[in-house]
């Protein structure tokens, strides 16, 4: 587990008020949920873990309390995945958060919270599916790509499978007439699990996609895996168009065209999202997949007319560490027209545009890009570019 750094006496105080506070005490459970709030947020997540499982696990307390408590253990291990140091210790933690929501969804009455319980399961597998993706982009080694890859397309298929089941399992309880014990509230949390189970269905399908496409082998079930993404998200979308959830399945259904070549509607899909006026963070995500979506088209004004609009218009609803995408993308945009120059020889063009793109990366470096290897690596060749363009000119 992830612990934050401490003192003795810090360790002696935080054992004294775990012993004060006993997680199955009845008469204290808010307290005890405060306490572990605090934990959390202080970076013991282990600490705060044992907290809510232990909640979690009271049959004593309500059911709703019984469900808060399971899914701030969620948070609290997906906290401690993330500040994890190696891939086999962050693999472990998720399955401990699997394994512990597969079995308190045993422990629930309400069918509700039994798949609330479940769908945890299915994020979970499908965020240990994205980490072995991110793997395979991170070796050259053909065996474990191969190894990698059939774990993570089983992970997907086993994270579909859970959406499925409790987006097919939630939507009955949508159409029951109200009851004494289920008013109106409580149908509202249904149907927004019900539309998070059928977008992360959407998306997992996509995200499987996307992972088997850069195997050329696997190119039939690549498409295979985004027609079913596109079903699945088309539906949603004509069905439930006017909820926040659906703008992350516009954003997902205009991956999806973009990854079969579809580029018109894709960009029409990002402009929804990003013109909607409200703020989210989906908004900002549309801005960057418009703009490179622009670029991957070779529409390189365009793409760079959306990028200035965005910080004249938008950058300041969210902040500076998060812009740095739509910046990377301009860079991008200036290297790749670059490129083109120099194919005309262009060479004048090309070192201008090439120029732009090194320093706006260099903008970004400064301001503290929290993973530098990319930008710091395309940097590099276009260093290169520009000495050449400059020997040349």
């Amino acid at each position: 587990m992830v612990r934050m750094k401490f003192s003795f006496g810090g360790l002696a105080l935080l054992l004294g008020l775990i012993y004060a506070f006993p997680a199955h005490a009845d008469e204290d459970r808010s307290t005890v949920f405060t306490f572990a709030n605090g934990l959390e947020n202080k970076g013991f997540y282990d600490l705060a873990a044992e907290q809510f499982l232990a909640l979690a696990r009271d049959e004593k307390a309500s059911e709703h309390d019984r469900a808060e408590a399971a899914s701030r253990l969620g948070e609290c291990y997906r906290k401690a995945a993330d500040a994890a140091d190696k891939p086999e210790a962050r693999d472990a933690l998720l399955r401990t958060a699997g394994d512990q929501f597969a079995a308190l969804s045993k422990t629930f009455r309400n069918g509700f919270y039994v798949w609330k319980a479940v769908f945890a399961v299915g994020l979970i597998n499908q965020r240990r599916a994205l980490d072995r993706d991110r793997q395979i982009k991170a070796t050259q080694d053909p065996k474990l790509q191969a190894k990698l890859k059939a774990e993570a397309v089983r992970l997907f298929a086993d994270a579909a499978s859970v959406f499925e089941e409790v987006s097919g399992r939630l939507e009955p309880m949508l159409k029951k007439p109200p009851e004494r014990d289920r008013p109106p509230p409580f149908l509202q949390e249904i149907l927004e699990q019900f539309l998070l189970a059928r977008g992360q269905l959407g998306w997992t399908h996509y995200y499987c996609g996307a992972l088997l496409s850069r195997f050329p082998a696997d190119e039939d079930q690549a498409n295979r895996e985004y027609q079913e993404a596109q079903k699945v998200l088309e539906s949603f979308l004509a069905q439930y168009p006017n909820y926040l959830i659906s703008l992350w399945a516009k954003c997902g259904l205009g991956l999806v065209y973009r990854c079969q070549g579809e580029m018109t509607k894709a960009i029409k899909e990002f402009q929804y999202v990003r013109a909607v006026n409200r703020w989210s963070p989906i908004r900002l995500r549309a801005w960057a997949w418009l703009i490179e979506t622009y670029r991957l088209n070779g529409q390189y004004s365009e793409g760079l007319h959306w990028a200035a609009l965005f910080f004249q218009r938008d950058a300041e609803s969210f902040p500076k560490s998060d812009r740095h995408a739509i910046r990377l993308e301009e860079a991008k945009i200036y290297a790749e027209r670059a490129q083109a120059f120099e194919k005309d020889h262009r060479i004048s063009e090309a070192l201008e545009d090439y120029k732009k793109a090194f320093s706006i990366t260099g903008d970004i470096i400064r301001e503290g890009v929290e993973d530098q290897s990319e930008v710091c690596k395309l940097r590099i060749g276009w260093a290169q570019r520009i000495l050449a363009d400059t020997a040349h000119k």
